[in-house]
């Protein structure tokens, strides 16, 4: 079981969890509750707890199995880049990974078909589809591949938040149209921008991320012959579109505040976040070690955690002022 848990990386299926449960409970659900107060009529969340749940069973179920057949087709190069980290090939068989890889692919994406029978909409199941093959060719194809399987994984992580906006937002707009023509100015689209916003920021940390891992293993990737960015243009180089990324997410902060937030509770945690990213982007310019790489890869981590902790604030002050 030991082996099984390190295989799914549980902390970054919690990491997921806590998104989505982040921005149903902390963003959208408060949202409602304000402008039921302020039109004086009930808005309430389209999916009942139970179809939530099914929602992020899926999400996670393939999540899970992404990992396993992420490590199933990395045994060779993880012997070199991180002997005895990857648990398949060693205490867990790669047969056995593989199938149950399938099981969890397959169970996530039922789930999914059957959260869209319910809802009346099969075709939210394409993003679940979409997804996970998109983690195969990922793993299969792409990962050492130049930028395309950096880009891949970013914009698997970005969906998650716009997943939530599909299943969750759509409904409400669509339940709520009648609303625009007694009130003027009344739209849920803001909500979709809260959405984007996350997945803007996710998908930007991670490309990061899978940037500073690549020059993090780079010595074991020209081993096995992969092309990615450090291999193909070279550190320095690597290093400015890493810079260049924390650039833009420092900027899109600061944009963020100015113009739309400019809430004490949004000035700090922004502060905090960007100083994060600052003290990455200077460490990236200075790595030279894979070490050095490592503890930038964990920061990133941190940075995004508490990325998605940022709506407990947003919350409280919708519950309790006028935020909108």
């Amino acid at each position: 079981m030991k082996n099984w848990l390190k295989t799914i990386r549980p902390i970054n299926l919690l990491i997921i969890i806590i998104t989505m449960l982040s921005l149903r409970y902390l963003v959208i659900e408060p949202v409602l509750v304000q402008l039921s107060a302020m039109l004086k009529t009930e808005l309430v969340l389209q999916m009942t707890v139970l179809q939530f749940s099914l929602l992020v069973l899926s999400v996670i179920l393939i999540a899970a199995g992404g990992y396993i057949i992420n490590d199933v087709y990395d045994v060779e190069i993880d012997r070199k880049n991180k002997p005895g980290k990857n648990k398949v090939g060693q205490q867990i068989s790669e047969s056995l990974g593989l199938n149950v890889y399938y099981i969890l692919t397959a169970t996530g994406i039922i789930t999914a078909l059957s959260l869209g029978f319910w809802l009346g909409n099969y075709n939210l199941a394409l993003l679940h589809i979409a997804v996970a093959a998109s983690l195969w060719f990922y793993a299969t194809n792409f990962k050492k591949s130049f930028l395309i399987g950096n880009l891949i994984i970013s914009l698997c992580v970005g969906l998650i938040p716009i997943v939530v906006g599909f299943y969750e937002i759509v409904p409400l707009q669509e339940e709520y149209f009648h609303l625009s023509e007694k009130y003027k100015n009344f739209n849920l689209n803001f909500l979709s921008y809260w959405m984007i916003g996350f997945a803007v920021f996710g998908f930007l940390a991670t490309l990061a991320r899978e940037i500073t891992k690549d020059m993090e293993d780079k010595k074991g990737d020209i081993s096995q012959n992969a092309k990615t960015l450090p291999i193909v243009a070279g550190n320095a180089i690597a290093k400015i579109v890493v810079v260049l990324v924390y650039g833009a997410m420092i900027y899109g902060l600061y944009h963020i505040y100015v113009t739309h937030l400019t809430d004490s509770w949004t000035f700090w945690y922004f502060s905090l976040l960007a100083l994060l990213l600052t003290v990455m982007l200077i460490l990236t310019v200075l790595a030279k070690t894979k070490g050095h790489y490592h503890k930038v890869s964990n920061l990133n981590k941190v940075t995004s955690i508490l990325a998605i902790l940022y709506p407990i604030g947003v919350a409280y002050m919708l519950y309790n002022s006028n935020l909108l």
